[in-house]
């Protein structure tokens, strides 16, 4: 069996550090948790810089998002929006204004807040249902891939934002590449997302809540350091 290929350092020296789980036709993609949402794919772990991936995965996972009504979400609006705007007022030290794309924006409650604070806001988000709520909200919203996307609009936006998104990329070395080719000059990407080798990781190990099958990546700080192939 060939080793696996760590999608963030492209090393070969790996470990399998959990045996596949989940079953692709009972996973959620939403944020109804369910015992089922906990389990994973076969995951890997790169010796070299440490990143967690699974592996193999369903070609075109990301279709799954398409189709995702979320009824969950919606009762959250209140918590995201407090988030966003602490969250805000750390971007605008770095980048006073402009135009900013939250990309998995969802219903729009970051771009709502950023709105407020005088940026251009846009997102991109591939739910129909979402980003149909978002568009009523007065917002422009992109349903297709970064790829497509940044074919269309380089160098369009200051502020990339991804908020719990980059753990979802089959490859998210290349579609930060397609982020770097929608950032004008000196633009600015802001994200979060969970830390494999945290104290809270380690101790929970299995239990710990960021193992979802939605979640394809599992970043450490070393591995978001590397620069994308």
């Amino acid at each position: 069996m060939k080793p696996d290929l760590c999608p963030v350092c492209q090393s070969r020296s790996t470990v399998e550090w959990y045996a596949q789980d989940a079953d692709v036709t009972k996973l959620s993609f939403n944020y109804t948790f369910t015992p089922e949402s906990r389990k994973t794919f076969r995951v890997v772990r790169c010796r070299s810089c440490t990143h967690a991936f699974c592996s193999p995965i369903p070609k075109n996972i990301y279709k799954n998002y398409e189709d995702v009504v979320d009824e969950e979400y919606l009762r959250h609006k209140k918590t995201r929006e407090l988030t966003a705007e602490a969250v805000l007022k750390v971007i605008k030290n770095y980048m006073p204004s402009g135009t900013l794309l939250d990309v998995g924006c969802a219903t729009g409650d970051f771009l709502s807040q950023a709105k407020n604070v005088d940026y251009s806001a846009e997102g991109l988000e591939l739910s129909r249902w979402s980003s149909e709520i978002a568009r009523k909200r007065g917002f422009k919203i992109y349903r297709e891939t970064l790829q497509s996307l940044s074919g269309r609009y380089p160098k369009r936006y200051d502020i990339v934002t991804l908020w719990g998104v980059i753990e979802h990329f089959a490859d998210p070395g290349q579609e930060m590449a397609y982020i770097n080719k929608l950032l004008k000059r000196g633009g600015l990407v802001a994200l979060w997302t969970g830390d494999v080798n945290s104290i809270v990781s380690r101790l929970f190990g299995r239990r710990w809540w960021y193992w979802q099958g939605q979640h394809i990546q599992y970043f450490a700080r070393s591995s978001l350091k590397v620069q994308p192939h």
